[in-house]
């Protein structure tokens, strides 16, 4: 019954954003006036002075370049910031500056697009034999390195008319080139190819397309062209090259999950085979678990998620890897004493989360969230009342539900899981609809009764644990009691109303009890659920429920109707492998006793 966690749709898609200018001041070029006023006029830069300020400290460090011969300017960007760049280096930058700057925009038209692919075609040649003839010697091979820079960004106009320019990019073989410089021995290269492609393979393009169904055949036509080439093992092999410390690698890294979210947006089925054929998975499990909060950590996120959602294999590697599982739980447990400080990161927290309980469907894995303390770290990020509580409320709804959430349920108890349930449970106001990250009362009250149902399912009629659990609704006057009805009559109130929209509208039944579990009724369900557990072992509770039922002019009567309806949907269920009843048998039995009330 549980919904599907909500991931991120594929539309609109995110812009890499460089640093912000309070990173950049971390390293700055300070120019030493007096110094500058008093050097000689022989153009060496004597004097020049690099100063490195830490923005949490006042002390600063002031570096004094000695080798007045090779010091350069810096790059009229700023990049390099004057560190220490040798003649080599500045003479690389400025060709590779100029090639940005230059090349004409040409019009895309057949002849156009030969030209581009035969100019293509020489200067990786040319590229080629420069690099083979002097592998030792850049100044002998740089220029052609540039010009084949060029050469690559122009591509990304292809995308423009798909129909003229991806049968010509296939059937010239220039597709093969392309994806063969993805092992370039410079990484700029390659992730100039990186770029291209992900312009090329992103489905938007069909959207300035005159005949979109003719687009889509040509962008399927050349997605199959690259896959055949093992785009996805090249591009992983190739990720594990790039250093993130670097700039330029980040970005890089950004556009290569940009390109992996494209293909399996425009074939979901790759979600499995990039998983099997590669060694993205451990990698997707290590970037999440860094510390620092980047673009980079929550793309890594928003992959993980989509490869889990939809794909029981996928989830069984997780469990399979030595830390998979306890991966994630290290993700989550640095926002147990914080919230999110934006809406970026707030989507990096909720991806993590979606992953882990989609993960959670995996019978094995609410052994392995036992065996990993999940249960004490969920219940600890549930005392405090921060965006994570919520998450993790529901994670515990995942982690406790059917059989196999035996041990997870019994492992609540003894972690004091009841306080913070029950703190969540009669909390009235919630966070405000507008607040970041809040989530609907609905929502929550959902996963809390999620909880207490797998508590009354999977705890021993006679164990402290469920004597604790009952304890907790008959203590003060049965302040949870009223609570629990309260949430029941607010419940049924949405229900009655969405019946009511139905009468007037010509709806299939299918169509009519998903409209009503979505307004209330899954609610409904549950909370009855957990009432005829109630009133079934306590007779207080069965008094003073009977009571408060006949003041709201309802009965026992109403109970039994809503769990005989829950009952019949539930559909055919297999029988536990240790004997115990299934939740259908569970419902059956309860429904017998309430309907003799």
């Amino acid at each position: 019954m549980f919904k599907l966690p909500q991931l991120p749709s594929g539309k609109n898609k995110r812009r890499f954003e460089p640093a912000s200018e309070e990173a950049i001041k971390k390293v700055r070029l300070q120019e030493n006036q007096d110094d500058a006023q008093s050097a000689p006029d022989n153009g060496k830069g004597k004097g020049r002075a690099v100063t490195i300020a830490d923005e949490d400290e006042d002390d600063t460090v002031e570096y004094i370049d000695a080798n007045n011969d090779e010091f350069e300017e810096d790059d009229e960007d700023g990049r390099f910031f004057g560190g220490g760049l040798t003649e080599e280096q500045s003479t690389i930058l400025d060709v590779f500056d100029k090639a940005d700057k230059g090349g004409e925009e040409l019009t895309l038209s057949p002849a156009s697009i030969k030209k581009q692919l035969q100019q293509l075609e020489r200067v990786i040649s040319k590229n080629t034999q420069l690099r083979g003839k002097y592998p030792d010697d850049p100044h002998q091979f740089i220029d052609s390195e540039a010009d084949l820079d060029s050469a690559l960004h122009q591509l990304k106009t292809f995308a423009q008319n798909p129909s003229i320019s991806y049968p010509q990019l296939i059937n010239t073989g220039a597709t093969e080139q392309l994806v063969g410089l993805l092992s370039h021995d410079n990484t700029d290269i390659s992730l100039d190819v990186v770029e291209v492609l992900e312009e090329l393979t992103d489905e938007d393009i069909l959207d300035a397309v005159d005949d979109v169904d003719q687009g889509r055949i040509h962008l399927n036509s050349f997605v199959d062209t690259i896959l055949q080439l093992q785009i996805l093992e090249l591009l992983v092999s190739n990720l594990k090259r790039l250093n993130e410390d670097q700039d330029s690698d980040v970005e890089g890294v950004y556009h290569t999950l940009a390109l992996l979210e494209n293909l399996i947006s425009l074939r979901p089925e790759l979600a499995e085979v990039l998983i099997s054929s590669t060694n993205i998975l451990p990698w997707l499990l290590k970037r999440i678990t860094r510390v620092e909060y980047d673009q980079n950590k929550q793309y890594a996120s928003e992959i993980l998620a989509i490869v889990l959602q939809d794909s029981s294999k996928n989830r069984m590697a997780v469990l399979e890897q030595k830390d998979g599982l306890d991966s994630i739980l290290q993700s989550l447990s640095h926002y147990m004493k914080k919230d999110p400080k934006d809406a970026e990161e707030l989507e990096f927290l909720e991806n993590a989360y979606n992953a882990l309980c989609t993960v959670l469907a995996e019978p094995l894995a609410k052994v392995q969230f036992k065996d990993a303390e999940g249960v004490d770290l969920m219940v600890l990020i549930a005392q405090e009342k921060l965006m994570s509580r919520s998450r993790a409320i529901k994670t515990l709804d995942h982690a406790m539900s059917g059989p196999e959430g035996s041990l997870n349920s019994e492992a609540f108890i003894e972690a004091n899981g009841l306080t913070s349930l029950f703190g969540a449970f009669m909390n009235k106001v919630p966070h405000k609809k507008s607040a970041l990250g809040a989530v609907s009362v609905q929502e929550q009250e959902e996963h809390l009764l999620g909880i207490l149902v797998s508590l009354f399912s999977n705890l021993g009629s006679d164990t402290l644990g469920r004597v604790r659990l009952l304890t907790k609704f008959v203590e003060n006057d049965y302040e949870k009691v009223d609570r629990l009805l309260e949430i029941r009559e607010n419940a049924a109130s949405r229900v009655k109303v969405r019946i009511e929209q139905d009468s007037q509208m010509d709806i299939e039944e299918d169509e009519a009890y998903l409209g009503r579990l979505e307004d209330g009724l899954f609610t409904l369900q549950l909370s009855d659920y957990v009432l005829a557990w109630l009133v079934m072992e306590d007779d207080g509770i069965k008094d003073h429920t009977e009571l408060l039922l006949n003041r709201r002019g309802v009965s026992f009567k109403d109970v039994t109707s809503i769990l005989h309806e829950y009952a019949d949907n539930m559909g055919e269920q297999p029988s536990n492998n240790d004997g115990s009843p299934t939740q259908r048998e569970i419902v059956e039995h309860l429904i017998e006793y309430v309907s003799s009330l």
